[in-house]
């Protein structure tokens, strides 16, 4: 089953508070959102499960999320730019993310994620026990460029 969750179909004074509800939502993360200028926010997230795994696909307007704490407890995000520029942020560490970049986040820690005007990514949410096996060293790549 398919989930799309669309800030766009709200009136533009409603749509940064449904937003953070829907990061928590499918997310599990508690976020504070903060749209780029004076443009309209919009921002969409079609979510699809793949038995352990689940996919999410997020387009927007510049924004920026501040997730603090932990987000959905055993899992990691690898987050594929699509389109746009971003920049992902975890303490000390930094990545800005072109298209066909990834980058691991952790989910365990405080994170700022910036999106630089109209953007489309990838999430890829995979359980942290399979990333354990597939790449030992993740941890040591959270919020770092990977082509």
């Amino acid at each position: 089953m398919e989930m799309l969750l669309d800030a766009r179909k709200l009136p533009e004074g409603e749509r940064v508070e449904y937003w953070r509800l829907a990061m928590h939502k499918v997310l599990q993360a508690r976020c504070h959102i903060e749209p780029a200028g004076n443009q309209s926010f919009e921002a969409t997230m079609g979510v699809l499960p793949m038995g352990p795994w689940n996919m999410v696909e997020i387009t927007g307007t510049a924004h920026t999320s501040h997730r603090d704490g932990p987000g959905a407890e055993g899992w990691v995000s690898l987050m594929c730019q699509l389109e746009g520029l971003g920049r992902m942020q975890e303490k000390e560490r930094e990545a800005l993310l072109r298209p066909g970049d990834i980058c691991v986040v952790a989910p365990d820690r405080d994170i700022v994620s910036v999106r630089h005007g109209r953007f489309r990514q990838l999430v890829v949410n995979v359980p942290e026990a399979e990333l354990d096996e597939a790449l030992p060293e993740w941890r040591e790549l959270t919020a770092t460029r990977l082509q």
